[in-house]
C-alpha cells in the first residue's frame, strides 16, 4: 500500500539526517480541506499500536486504518525543477460507492 521511490528516499534520508530525525517514522496521514482529503506526510517518532508499518529504501513509513480503508496505494516521489524540488503524493482512491461515488460521506470514510 505505501511506496516511495529511491529518489524520494534519498531526499528524505537527507533532510532526516539534517533534522536528526535518523530514528524517526514518515508518518503519512488524511489532511482534510476544502477540495476534499488530502495525504500528507510529517515525521513521527511514535508508531502506534494499530499502525501499519512498511519499510521501502531505508525508510519506515507509517498510517493508520483510516488512510489505508480510503486510499489504495500512495507513492511518495520527490520531484526535482531547474531551481528546486519538492515532495510529491500520488494515490490511488478506493471508492467504496463504486464510480459514482462523490466522498459526501455517507460511506463513513470522508470527515468533515
Amino acid at each position: 500500500m505505501l511506496e516511495i521511490t529511491e529518489n524520494a528516499a534519498r531526499k528524505l534520508k537527507k533532510v532526516m539526517n539534517e533534522q536528526n530525525k535518523e530514528n524517526t517514522f514518515l508518518r503519512l496521514y488524511i489532511s482534510n480541506e476544502k477540495s476534499g482529503p488530502k495525504i500528507r506526510m510529517m515525521f513521527d517518532e511514535v508508531k502506534n499500536e494499530d499502525d501499519i508499518l512498511e519499510e521501502k529504501h531505508g525508510i519506515s513509513m507509517i498510517t493508520d486504518n483510516k488512510v489505508s480503508a480510503f486510499f489504495e496505494k500512495i507513492i511518495v516521489d520527490y520531484r526535482k525543477s531547474d531551481q528546486n524540488g519538492s515532495f510529491y503524493i500520488g494515490q490511488t482512491r478506493r471508492r467504496p460507492c463504486g464510480d459514482q461515488c462523490t466522498e459526501c460521506g455517507s460511506c463513513g470514510l470522508v470527515t468533515s
